[in-house]
């Protein structure tokens, strides 16, 4: 967010504030970044907010790094909107999620002008808004820096202990 510094809170699966340390570094977009080395793992949200911006981000947080998804079910929650049990105890039509870690897919180019590896040599961010410049090789092996779509949550496979983002471009 140029020219923005938002404020940072991290909250639990049950909406309770978390203490956590944080710095900004500055630049054409601001980054915040949030020490949860002691947290427990489990269901968190931050939520950034500064004049005329605000936006919550729910995300899993653990230190295992093969974990790639998680399924959340919880029979009670704070908002009875999302309860599985009704009041009388029933089951009612039940709500999933399922979140992908952001930082942790391959982008993977499929095109006439791409070949096999065409794949990014660091997984990357899945972008919702902004920008990621990326260098990849053509299908002549060649590398090529041309302006390339980046990738959204759209099109994400596991395969081989890694996470790729199809790209068809």
């Amino acid at each position: 967010m140029a020219n923005k510094t938002p404020a940072l809170t991290i909250k639990d699966r049950f909406g309770n504030v978390v203490n956590v340390s944080g710095s900004v570094e500055t630049g054409p977009l601001n980054i915040i970044k949030a020490d949860m080395g002691n947290l427990p793992e489990g269901l968190y949200t931050a939520h950034l907010a500064t004049a005329g911006y605000t936006d919550d981000f729910p995300f899993y947080y653990s230190m295992d790094s093969s974990a790639w998804a998680f399924i959340d079910i919880c029979v009670k929650t704070s908002g009875a909107t999302y309860n599985l049990l009704q009041t009388d105890t029933t089951l009612k039509s039940p709500v999933f999620s399922l979140r992908f870690k952001n930082r942790a897919t391959y982008w993977r180019y499929i095109g006439k002008t791409f070949g096999a590896a065409s794949v990014t040599d660091n997984a990357l961010p899945l972008t919702r808004q902004g920008f990621i410049a990326v260098k990849v090789k053509d299908k002549n092996n060649h590398p090529t820096t041309i302006d390339l779509p980046n990738a959204t949550a759209s099109l994400i496979k596991p395969e081989t202990n890694q996470i790729f983002s199809d790209i068809f471009f």
